[in-house]
């Protein structure tokens, strides 16, 4: 089902009062259940629209992107002024359409004379396509025929004036760059060109997120020496704290924190090098298609739950922690929040449809009020806790929006299904199978030109994009190690080693098996520290093999409890039996001395590691491992072009 605004010929969604707005012919339009004006022809949509913004500039005197938008989208009202939803964040509105027109947000704006006649008509045009892309999202374009002819309803000779260059799709709505990176004055270049650029966005990333800790202060090209003293740094710094455990206050082109910003601030555009990247209109939920049909058995819509229930949507099987992606451009109105079985959702307005993504971990890439692109990650999936599935799962859910309130509702408000049982959800739940039979042609890129840096997820210092050490073999699979620090633990009588991991495909870095990676050993190659065998496997390259043993497997493994999931590694030297393998900080590592243990978050030597993400973690890497080859992946023995490489020293 198309969005409101285009089923309507209402492409800003204007509302009808008691005195409806006047649709072709003279005859009013019609109101649909939000309030909405219903027009049968575009033009007068358009003119409605139009109307409205005179109003605003002339009667109002609201004459800056940011002060129409505030009247016409007050952050006092909830999205769509639909009880429940969240509410208006016209400032995240404004910059999405400042940015859209090339102008900045507080720029004085010459839509209209006194007299309400049309004064700059290229402005006028280019400010109703932005809002227009706004409202309808997934990168709507107003027709260039409607608008003329709208704009000749309101004017007869802003009809015949030019209309000045076409607003920008909406990948390419700002082309934000740096050429060189901005920050601390001890690490960052800072170009006072391109400190502008950043000191800029800030601005806009303060007003979007309706935070001050993001507002840099003046926009004036400088850097002062001391971090502490830099509002600028300072601010960088309040931004990487969303999603970095260790912030650097460094900004470096293309790298996280970059791509973070541009995100916030061009409603999910990220441009690096000489042009933007898109990840285009639509795609798959998950980078590979699962291998059980998810129209079939109890994952199918509608499958019986209990003898009054029906299942609500689509479940998609994949390990947990796999990434999961946007299916389209929109905006997160909720979440995360407790779901089912210890997970979560999130909820995303894709313009057409409204997407509830469940069964996910807590921890999301997005927030309330973020915009996304489609096959931009927003989650991972989560694990199911306290049922026995066959498998963890995205459970999806679709609705066409033509409905209001809470997605989860009692029987007596709820969608019912052919054969009588209801779902358990809002009136207006829709199939998502025909949705997923055409993105499933669609795979998301999962090795983006842009990489996020391993650095970045697993919270240490570094931002850029750092192309793949010379050490990373050209072809087939590599889990690449870099060891960073060493750590000597409160109370617990041995040291850990704690490095980056980045996983590689054809020597292409695989942006979402990326984290960090603990050791139980001391400093050096195999070199004591405390306890004689507490030592670790010396840095060089090791074959990856499948392990078949009774605490850790490759193969059948358990989702939860022993046997947990592990890879192994030979030719390792003094330390036999290494495996690459979940850790837990409340049992020895497991029994590890000397394994690789995948984790996030350690920000020092009392930083503990999480048993269940850890798990998700190793999951991860097999799974990975296993898409990338295929029918080469054996059922024992050495990994084909599967390699360990382990570099560096605290």
């Amino acid at each position: 089902m198309p969005p409101v605004g285009i089923k309507n010929n209402n492409y800003l969604n204007v509302k009808n009062g008691p005195d409806p707005w006047m649709d072709a012919h003279g005859k009013p339009s019609r109101t649909d259940a939000r309030g909405h004006a219903v027009f049968a022809d575009p033009a007068y949509g358009v003119r409605a629209g139009l109307r409205q913004l005179r109003t605003y500039f002339v009667k109002h005197r609201c004459r800056t992107v940011l002060a129409i938008l505030s009247r016409w989208a007050p952050a006092s009202d909830t999205i769509g002024s639909l009880p429940g939803n969240p509410h208006n964040n016209p400032s995240q509105y404004a910059v999405f359409v400042s940015n859209r027109m090339g102008i900045a947000i507080d720029q004085p704006l010459e839509l209209f004379d006194e007299d309400g006649n049309v004064d700059d008509v290229g402005q006028l045009r280019r400010l109703f396509a932005a809002m227009a892309a706004y409202e309808i999202g997934g990168g709507f374009e107003v027709p260039e025929a409607e608008l003329t002819a709208g704009l000749a309803l309101v004017d007869p000779g802003a009809g015949k004036t030019a209309s000045g260059p076409a607003p920008a799709p909406l990948a390419d709505a700002h082309d934000w760059r740096i050429g060189g990176s901005v920050g601390r004055a001890d690490r960052a270049k800072n170009d006072p060109t391109d400190v502008e650029t950043v000191q800029s966005m800030l601005r806009s990333a303060a007003m979007i997120l309706g935070d001050a800790r993001f507002d840099p202060g003046s926009i004036d090209g400088s850097i002062a020496a001391k971090s502490a003293k830099s509002n600028t740094v300072q601010a960088i710094v309040a931004l990487q704290e969303r999603f970095m455990s260790k912030p650097d206050g460094v900004m470096e082109p293309g790298g996280r924190t970059w791509q973070e910003l541009v995100r916030i601030v061009g409603g999910g555009v990220v441009a690096s090098g000489a042009a933007a990247a898109s990840t285009g209109r639509e795609c798959f939920p998950l980078a590979a298609i699962p291998a059980a049909d998810w129209t079939k058995d109890a994952r199918r819509f509608g499958a019986a739950r209990s003898r009054d229930r029906v299942h609500a949507g689509s479940d998609l099987y994949a390990p947990a922690g796999s990434t999961i992606y946007a299916v389209m451009d929109g905006t997160v109105v909720r979440g995360p929040y407790a779901f089912y079985a210890g997970t979560f959702a999130l909820e995303i307005d894709h313009g057409s449809v409204l997407a509830r993504y469940g069964e996910i971990q807590q921890d999301t890439m997005v927030r309330q009020n973020d915009r996304v692109v489609a096959g931009q990650p927003i989650a991972r999936v989560g694990h199911l806790v306290g049922i026995s599935v066959p498998s963890d799962m995205l459970h999806l859910e679709l609705y066409d929006k033509t409905a209001h309130g809470p997605l989860t509702v009692p029987k007596a408000s709820s969608a019912i299904a052919p054969d009588g049982r209801a779902y358990m959800r809002r009136k207006d739940l829709t199939n998502p199978e025909p949705y997923l039979e055409r993105w499933h042609r669609h795979l998301p890129v999962t090795a983006a030109p842009v990489a996020i840096p391993p650095a970045a997820a697993a919270g240490r210092s570094a931002d850029a994009s750092t192309p793949a050490p010379p050490s990373i073999p050209g072809t087939g699979f590599c889990l690449h190690i870099r060891r960073r620090r060493e750590e000597e633990r409160t109370g617990m009588g041995y040291a850990r080693t704690v490095g980056d991991y980045q996983c590689f495909w054809n020597g292409e870095p695989i942006h979402d098996l990326e984290g960090q990676m603990v050791e139980r050993g001391g400093p050096g190659d195999n070199t004591p520290l405390g306890v004689s065998s507490h030592r670790r496997i010396a840095a060089g390259r090791y074959p990856i093999v499948i392990h078949a043993g009774t605490k850790y497997r490759t193969y059948r493994y358990a989702a939860a409890g022993s046997p947990l999931p592990g890879l192994g590694l030979i030719d390792t030297g003094v330390r036999t039996a290494i495996l690459v393998h979940p850790a837990h900080h409340a049992h020895g590592y497991l029994s590890s001395i000397g394994c690789l243990n995948p984790a996030v978050g350690l920000r020092d030597a009392d930083s503990r590691i999480a048993l269940d993400d850890s798990r998700n973690r190793v999951i991860a890497l097999i799974e990975g491992m296993k898409a990338k080859l295929g029918d080469r992946f054996p059922r024992s023995g050495s990994v084909p072009d599967a390699v360990v490489v382990i570099e560096g020293e605290p």
